[in-house]
């Protein structure tokens, strides 16, 4: 997922300076920039200068799936309008103020405008009220949150925000919240509120408006430590894999090899006094065979599915750093092909056994291992392995020559319907080829892409779909669920 943040710091007022400003853009750019965001920075901007550069930000946004906007300094509102001040924006009233300031509709509307999924404005003004009249109205007017936007002041209505030489409260709250793990942004905010109140003495509540239509987190780490250089790199690229000794490479060789005789044998052979003599590399591939050799792209060898149906019983007769591995294994196996790219379809045939084992606390460091492994792969993972999400489907069919054919797939509010390649939304009008489902069919492949199980997913549909006994749908292999495109 590409993000990308442009942040405004001002301080320098002529007659209405700010002292906190230009260190809260600077810090949160520094965090944004930690957090995997591509962040430029802009303290101290006249007119022309913001214009410009949010000018830049705009022509960069299709590159991107999220987008933040960030100002810190003195905001106002003219006839329902919302201002951000540049530091040549005249207060002699609000009628040249306006003339002379950055429009926040610009803002949001340049962003509503672009391809962006997640859109994210935070606005740390209201700092004082710089007009001559200070009995003018000070704030901001209520703005509208277009789909998928999420929009937050450092104050409600009618409020002014502390501004310290150490920054603002509301930026000060939100950077020591922004690095929470595995935390959704509405939450993050909540808690950003809770603080900024707390230490304001509820003389400062921030607010935000949403129309988020999916999940986003600024954060997201299931990781437990570091598994770059845990197993050699033609482990993970294993097609040329030479195994460390002749048991190893023997034993590897017929779990790959598609012979029935062969790979049962070899699966006869891995008890714990042979595993501990091999290297970890060993270890780690003969996992990888094994799942191969029980997966649904190989006639299944019998003694292979049977060890993964009867996973945790055997994992538990090894020694458990051998257990650690052989699960490494199998688990990378699920997603990754032999040269060590992520696969167009995972391996779902197995996945509810590698899920119940994760289940157990003993193999913490092996859930640890292929998050840290797919923490890249984001847009099709919606299941990080060991984990279940609910999931509310929306069905968008649409009648076709007497036919309900599929036009979207919506995954928690996100079209998420793609070709196979990931490369672009389908619907019931492009090219890939299409088949007959019954619904029940659709639902499974639907359950599978999702790694998930369908006790896990309410399915609602635009028809009824009681009256038809099959619905036209791309073949399962010619379409792919993602939250974004390649």
């Amino acid at each position: 997922m590409k993000k990308i943040a442009i942040l405004f710091g001002n301080n320098e007022y002529p007659s209405h300076r700010l002292v906190g400003c230009e260190k809260d853009a600077t810090q949160l750019s520094n965090s944004l920039s930690d957090l995997g965001f591509e962040c430029e920075h802009h303290c101290n901007t006249d007119r022309q200068s913001m214009s410009l550069a949010f000018a830049d930000f705009e022509k960069q946004l299709e590159f991107f799936d999220v987008a933040l906007f960030y100002f810190a300094g003195h905001g106002f509102e003219v006839q329902n309008t919302n201002y951000l001040a540049c530091i040549d924006t005249s207060f002699v009233d609000k009628s040249n103020a306006r003339h002379t300031s950055f429009p926040l509709d610009d803002v949001i509307n340049a962003l509503s405008g672009s391809s962006i999924k997640t859109k994210i404005i935070i606005i740390d003004a209201c700092r004082n009220n710089p007009f001559p009249d200070r009995g003018s109205k000070i704030g901001f007017a209520s703005v509208f949150a277009p789909q998928g936007t999420f929009i937050a002041f450092s104050t409600s209505p009618g409020q002014t925000a502390t501004d310290t030489p150490e920054g603002g409260i509301f930026t000060n709250a939100l950077l020591q919240h922004i690095n929470t793990p595995n935390l959704s942004i509405e939450k993050l905010f909540k808690r950003v509120r809770n603080t900024v109140s707390m230490n304001t003495n509820n003389e400062q509540i921030s607010w935000e408006h949403t129309s988020l239509m999916g999940e986003f987190e600024f954060h997201t780490s299931r990781l437990d430590g570091s598994f770059a250089n845990l197993y050699s790199t033609e482990s993970f690229a294993n097609s040329n894999y030479n195994g460390s000794c002749k048991q190893g490479e023997e034993l590897i060789t017929d779990l790959a090899s598609g012979n029935f005789s062969l790979q049962n044998s070899a699966t006869s052979k891995l008890t714990n006094d042979l595993l501990k003599t091999l290297d970890k590399n060993d270890i780690f591939v003969i996992g990888r065979q094994l799942q191969y050799a029980a997966s649904p792209t190989s006639y299944p060898s019998w003694s292979a599915e049977s060890f993964i149906e009867n996973l945790e019983t055997r994992l538990d007769s090894y020694d458990d750093e051998i257990s650690h591995h052989l699960l490494n294994g199998m688990l990378y196996e699920v997603f990754f092909d032999d040269v060590g790219k992520i696969k167009k379809e995972f391996d779902y045939k197995n996945y509810k056994h590698f899920y119940a084992v994760l289940q157990n606390n003993k193999f913490n460091k092996s859930k640890s291992f292929i998050a840290s492994q797919l923490k890249n792969f984001d847009q099709k993972i919606y299941n990080f392995p060991g984990e279940y999400k609910k999931y509310a489907i929306d069905i968008k069919l649409v009648l076709s020559d007497k036919l309900l054919m599929l036009d979207r797939i919506i995954v928690d509010g996100l079209d998420a319907l793609y070709n196979a390649d990931c490369t672009k939304l389908i619907n019931a009008q492009s090219p890939e080829s299409h088949c007959l489902l019954k619904v029940e069919q659709l639902e499974q492949a639907i359950c599978e892409k999702l790694m998930s199980r369908m006790s896990d997913i309410k399915f609602t549909y635009s028809e009824n779909v009681a009256k038809f006994t099959q619905i036209g749908a791309p073949l399962p292999h010619d379409f792919c669920l993602a939250k974004y495109a390649t």
